[in-house]
């Protein structure tokens, strides 16, 4: 039996099972963030499919809405508060998700007519005074700003920073490491343009637009620029990184050192690139 979300006329409302016994076993790792957010005073964690690069794929490390809600679809998020489990996906994963979905949690239909988005439920079902967890590497400023703004008119308050990401915190040691896949060299005979060229035109663009400075953070976005490939993302020739260029100084790669090889230093190197680990672009 599944729950599914049903409009109230004044509140928000959740329907009890279909079918079945009411009686079950509580999920633990919805319990352990349960645990976690009372731990710092917040009332609701939002949990989105996206990694801190915004990737449609993400490695498994970053996969924090399907450890935490067991569906695995491409595309949802997941809300958690003290009484309820929401998932939020579109019609392409009804079926799926109710076929993963555990007894604890909510289908959220997106996009069918009486179904709030996330900032309106909640804003609508916590009390002023709440207060809601996001990590803000998982979210992009628009999103993150219009739900800002939602629950400011309700007096909630987002909550964007905590010690470490709830959903790891639960995931503890059962969570999958960093991968450590090699770089690899994309020759400018297929790409087009070489790396320092690509360089070059960014630069000019820079002066163009009157900045300093540019990180870039999507995955693809570094490989095509530098002329890279990888394989930290199945079915995706990408690795986790970021690029940051200056105007008047160097870029610089942000990435697992150890991925690269003699060959891919080289190529840094001779395209005008430094290289520094990747959790130091913070």
């Amino acid at each position: 039996p599944r729950r599914n979300f049903v409009p109230g006329r004044t509140r928000m409302k959740i329907l009890s099972f279909s079918g079945g016994s009411s009686s079950f076993e509580k999920c633990p790792k919805l319990e352990a963030a349960r645990r976690e957010l009372a731990a710092i005073g917040a009332n609701a964690l939002i949990v989105p499919s996206d990694d801190p690069h915004l990737s449609e794929y993400t490695a498994d490390c970053f996969a924090r809405r399907a450890f935490i809600s067991g569906f695995t679809g491409s595309a949802g998020t997941a809300v958690i508060t003290e009484k309820h489990a929401l998932l939020w996906t579109d019609n392409r994963y009804f079926i799926q998700a109710e076929q993963e979905l555990g007894p604890d949690w909510t289908l959220m239909r997106q996009g069918e007519s009486g179904v709030p988005e996330i900032g309106p439920y909640l804003a609508g079902l916590l009390r002023p005074g709440s207060s809601v967890v996001i990590d803000p590497l998982t979210f992009a400023a628009a999103p993150a700003t219009a739900l800002r703004a939602t629950f400011d008119a309700a007096g909630i308050t987002m909550v964007t920073e905590t010690k470490e990401n709830i959903v790891d915190t639960v995931w503890a040691s059962d969570r999958p490491p960093a991968p450590t896949a090699p770089l690899r060299v994309h020759p400018a005979a297929y790409a087009g343009t070489s790396a320092k060229e690509k360089l070059k035109m960014m630069r000019e663009s820079l002066s163009e637009a009157g900045a300093d400075v540019m990180i870039v953070a999507a995955l693809d976005e570094v490989a095509w620029l530098l002329n890279l490939r990888g394989a930290d993302v199945k079915c995706n020739p990408v690795f986790l990184s970021y690029a940051l260029v200056e105007q008047d100084g160097p870029t610089t790669l942000f990435v697992d050192i150890s991925k690269l090889s003699d060959e891919t230093s080289a190529h840094l190197s001779t395209s005008g690139v430094a290289v520094a680990p990747y959790k130091d672009v913070a």
